[in-house]
């Protein structure tokens, strides 16, 4: 083998850009591990976790499995009412017990979601970008105009290094100060860092706010 052949074998490509996305709420992987654990709560067999849908033969088999993976695919309200009623035009005989155990989807979602991006950070040894106290340059809705993201300027109030992501502080909006209708302080909220577009007076390419 020669030495340029040798050389157009090796995977020249830079590390982060072989880095998948963050994983996401509507992806394939996390609505299989809601639809687990409908039937889980439920007393259904589910389809095994090491097993692909499309390699059982038996088209009636998990069949419980198959319609929440089909609902939950195509609600985009994952309250447990109108889950319930899209299982009905399917034929289900509906309780109140089964409506209860829908109401828990989002529940299951977050819960699967947040193992999906701790394994995503894990695998590819990921590490925060940014610090506490830095002030960082982001995109939030516009308290004048919830239609339209305005540009602003937060700090980073916590670092959550398991999933890559941050608590930000935006004094505009309030955080950090008492809320006396609410009775409490509101604290900032959770920004995944790849929302972030740079730290404030190193980022060249983002304008100052």
């Amino acid at each position: 083998m020669s030495e340029q052949t040798k050389l157009a074998d090796v995977d020249t490509t830079p590390k982060l850009s072989r880095i998948p996305p963050r994983p996401e709420k509507d992806m394939g992987d996390i609505l299989a591990a809601v639809a687990r654990g409908l039937c889980k709560s439920m007393g259904f067999e589910a389809l095994p976790e090491d097993m692909d849908l499309d390699d059982v033969e038996d088209e009636d088999k998990y069949g419980e499995y198959r319609d929440f993976l089909f609902i939950l695919d195509n609600e985009y309200d994952w309250d447990g009412y109108r889950l319930a009623r899209a299982l009905d035009d399917k034929g289900w005989d509906i309780d109140a017990r089964m409506v209860e155990s829908l109401d828990s989807a989002s529940i299951l979602r977050h819960a699967a979601l947040d193992r999906a991006e701790k394994t995503w950070v894990t695998k590819y040894e990921l590490k925060p970008k940014y610090a506490l106290q830095d002030k960082i340059y982001l995109m939030y809705d516009d308290p004048a105009n919830k239609r339209k993201l305005k540009k602003g300027i937060g700090e980073v109030v916590e670092v959550r290094a398991s999933n890559l992501s941050y608590i930000i502080q935006i004094p505009e909006l309030g955080h950090g100060q008492p809320n006396a209708s609410r009775n409490m302080t509101i604290h900032g909220f959770c920004v995944n860092e790849e929302k972030i577009l740079g730290l404030v007076g190193e980022t060249s390419n983002v304008p100052a706010v």
